[in-house]
């Protein structure tokens, strides 16, 4: 393994360890918020949170783990999307 993907998969780790901290945080800072009723988005938005959590431990994978593998999915999906199609990197002849 490189070095430049070393650094990269730590990075990566070191930023979904953050997403998680800061989800466990919005759910302790928002446990005693006023709910609004049925469509209350922090309501909403911890309940996606917890779901997520719960799927993750049934599933047998540390959830940092998944998490890690499911931003690398996002980076490579983003990387492909992103890329500007010129007829270079397309290797097409522009025979006229």
């Amino acid at each position: 393994m490189t070095a430049a993907k070393r650094i990269l998969c730590a990075a990566a780790a070191v930023i979904m360890s953050v997403v998680l901290i800061f989800g466990v945080l919005f759910i302790a800072a928002e446990a005693e918020h006023d709910c609004i009723g049925e469509d209350c988005p922090v309501c909403a938005v911890i309940s996606l949170f917890v779901n997520t959590l719960k799927t993750l431990s049934k599933a047998g994978i540390s959830a940092p783990l998944t998490a890690l593998f499911s931003f690398f999915i996002i980076l490579r999906l983003y990387y492909y999307l992103s890329v500007i199609k010129t007829p270079v990197l397309l290797r097409i002849k522009l025979i006229n």
